[in-house]
């Protein structure tokens, strides 16, 4: 018998990258990852922000990156102006 929607490969076979490595080990360490800088920047356990939804992990993610970008900037700023006053 054969099943109209049956392919070649099954949903359950192992997902690859583009490189032919397994997909799971590689999105486990991200996984971990992420959770780990969610972590250190908001002073939480490692194990509550496992019980965070991934959409609210990429969106605490973003907010991270914005705030690091935004100190990144106001250093470099008074990075210039300490240097402007030094030629003066």
């Amino acid at each position: 018998m054969i099943v109209p929607f049956a392919s070649r490969l099954s949903f359950l076979d192992p997902k690859l990258t583009s490189d032919g490595e397994d997909y799971g080990p590689i999105r486990y360490k991200a996984i971990v990852e992420e959770r780990w800088y969610i972590s250190r920047h908001l002073h939480t356990s490692y194990n509550d922000v496992g019980e965070i939804t991934p959409t609210e992990r990429s969106y605490l993610i973003e907010f991270i990156v914005r705030e690091l970008d935004k100190e990144r900037e106001s250093m470099e700023k008074v990075k210039q102006q300490m240097n402007s006053k030094k030629e003066s």
